[in-house]
């Protein structure tokens, strides 16, 4: 079985943990290697609903530590089947990583926290909070109105590039960068402490189409940082998908 990132996300994805497993062959699978069922589709349900997450997992190798919060440890033998890319099965709520690696929450309202090292988080259901902590962090808040925390300590020995994969205002997603005072929008920083810049990246227009740039060029929104009012940033938020950024979702005016 081939040890990746994206196969310790899936074999913690609720995909998996729903999969009846029914019948089995060792085809050699792209992602899962030898565990292959001819009567489940419960990684392209995994991979659909993650597109992006699954996109920026694709290239990493297997991480030193997954944890999977659940309230009933080891309740079915699925949970059991995956102990060979390190996974660890906790019935916290809440529980913060020591080490670099992933974490995933689950139905309740988790609070999810990072390493100093590059982590995963993963939300699943609930309203939760994932923090993640010092290191460039990828974080997907699932179901649920999450919130995304960047405490200010972590911006101060280092600029952090953070990406949140599934960032939606719509359904009560909120991200909260502490320190952070004054949002300019698309302006350039002005000089203030706390200011947060928001910058949207596109495809590469062809030579001449300058002028006519339309919705689906923009592919996502960088969110910078300065917090000394130097007018260069101490941090970024990178959010892929996301055409514009309101003030009242940052918390800040």
């Amino acid at each position: 079985m081939p040890s990746s990132a994206l196969a310790q996300a899936f074999y913690i994805s609720p995909q998996f943990s729903r999969l009846q497993v029914e019948t089995k062959d060792y085809r050699l699978h792209p992602v899962l290697g030898g565990i292959s069922s001819t009567r489940w589709d419960a990684y392209e349900r995994f991979a659909k609903r993650n597109s992006l997450l699954v996109d920026r997992l694709s290239d990493l190798e297997e991480l030193p530590l997954a944890v999977k919060l659940n309230r009933r440890p080891q309740e079915s033998p699925l949970d059991r089947l995956p102990e060979s890319l390190g996974i660890r099965v906790k019935a916290e709520t809440n529980a913060k990583l020591r080490q670099r690696g992933l974490i995933s929450g689950d139905r309740r309202n988790n609070q999810l926290i990072g390493s100093r090292r590059d982590d995963i988080l993963f939300g699943r259901s609930g309203d939760d909070i994932l923090i993640g902590g010092s290191g460039d962090d990828l974080l997907s808040g699932g179901a649920g109105a999450d919130l995304f925390l960047f405490r200010y300590s972590e911006r101060v020995d280092s600029i952090f590039s953070d990406t949140i994969t599934d960032f939606r205002p719509d359904q009560g997603d909120r991200i909260l960068i502490e320190g952070a005072s004054h949002f300019v929008g698309s302006k350039g920083f002005t000089g203030r402490p706390g200011e947060v810049q928001a910058i949207t990246w596109m495809v590469d227009l062809i030579p001449g189409q300058e002028g006519n740039l339309q919705p689906w060029m923009i592919q996502g929104v960088s969110l910078a940082i300065d917090d000394d009012g130097d007018q260069r940033a101490d941090g970024f938020v990178e959010i892929p998908g996301l055409t514009s950024v309101e003030a009242d979702w940052l918390g800040i005016s």
